[in-house]
């Protein structure tokens, strides 16, 4: 029975960041997007499947024109509900998403302005600060998203600094490689254990043992793809056996259940999981983290639990301790992406704009906290 739906609600991004294939090898479009019947008929679908947890993604979620109402939906049919987002369009649409994400990540790929937005092709730290103390301000369970690559892996540290400041869980997500990137070097795997059980990080030892001992291999596979995820794209189809290395793309037409269920094709891909020649060596976590859980157990379960006594005391620390604002100059050339729907997010009518600042160079460790 399939636990996760990876909903994918837009192929369309407003960042070009190095490590993700999206921006550079799909062509995304609102025309090719999921309209409000069909969300609705798969999420009673997915309900039906079994499914607990809905993992809104994309391209950049935000950019999907029903992005609210769709998670609106979710959270009355009783999903935990998980967005990443790079936080451009977060403050424009925060005042309306609140209760409706139960995982809020913000994708976060150094604490040095340059070198984030050299990583993401676009000025954007400014933004992401931004978002952050919107959510902050709106106490929202926060996180930071941060995808560990070999040249980002001895600023570790830094991030989790970061991460304390902004009252932010740190989740450490190795980079793998797909499109032709290079992956998290497996030594540099195994250097991250050292950080699991560290208050507010976020570190799956499962994931970085399957790492660390050349990812999946199709003559005694991990990966479960099929069995444990179910893979919408934006087009309404049903992928199999996932997102990145799609090999047949079935139209949902409303009959999600019954074709999940009876359908011979999905039936031969989930007798084949792990087990096509691209998945050798996959380390893909998208799909990965359910299915480690079968050849992981006991890792799994303390990473779940770590996980839980995480989140408890965030939300202590958000009922408790509000965050200290620090005032700061007005950060420079401000970009904004395009809204959902095309508007111009710049007549927010959400909460007042975040206010940030260049962190001093010979301070890069310790970046000042912003609030809303």
């Amino acid at each position: 029975m399939p636990s996760l739906c990876n909903y994918y609600v837009t192929l369309r991004c407003n960042q070009r960041c190095t490590f993700c294939n999206i921006p550079h090898t799909n062509n995304g479009s609102p025309s090719r997007e999921p309209r409000m019947d069909q969300v609705r008929a798969n999420l009673r679908d997915l309900r039906r499947l079994g499914v607990l947890i809905l993992d809104v993604t994309g391209g950049e979620p935000l950019l999907y024109r029903h992005i609210v109402e769709m998670l609106t939906l979710a959270k009355k049919m009783r999903f935990i509900t998980s967005v990443t987002t790079n936080g451009m369009l977060y403050p424009k649409y925060a005042e309306q998403l609140v209760g409706k994400i139960d995982a809020l990540l913000f994708s976060i790929d150094s604490t040095d302005r340059e070198e984030h937005d050299r990583i993401r092709a676009t000025k954007s730290f400014h933004l992401a600060l931004e978002a952050l103390a919107v959510a902050r301000k709106l106490r929202q369970p926060l996180y930071i998203s941060h995808v560990v690559t070999n040249e980002s892996y001895d600023h570790v540290d830094e991030m989790i600094r970061f991460a304390k400041d902004q009252g932010a869980i740190l989740y450490l997500n190795p980079c793998f490689s797909f499109f032709g990137n290079e992956g998290l070097d497996p030594e540099k795997a195994k250097g991250l254990v050292k950080y699991f059980g560290v208050p507010s990080v976020i570190v799956d030892r499962a994931q970085l043992a399957l790492i660390t001992s050349g990812g999946n291999h199709t003559a005694d596979p991990v990966c479960r793809a099929v069995s444990s995820t179910v893979v919408i794209s934006p087009e309404n189809q049903l992928w199999l056996p996932c997102y990145h290395f799609k090999h047949e793309a079935i139209p949902i037409e409303n009959n999600l259940y019954e074709i999940y269920k009876h359908s011979d094709v999905v039936a031969q891909h989930r007798e084949k999981e792990g087990r096509h020649p691209f998945c050798e060596g996959c380390t893909v976590y998208c799909y990965m983290r359910n299915s480690l859980a079968w050849r992981y157990p006991g890792e799994s379960v303390l990473m779940f639990g770590h996980y839980l006594r995480e989140r408890v005391r965030q939300r202590i620390r958000n009922a408790i301790a509000p965050p200290q604002p620090t005032l700061l100059p007005s950060a420079p050339d401000r970009r904004r992406g395009a809204s959902p729907g095309g508007s111009s997010p710049g007549a927010s009518s959400g909460p007042a704009a975040a206010t940030v600042a260049a962190p001093q160079a010979a301070d890069r460790k310790r970046l000042p906290i912003v609030t809303a």
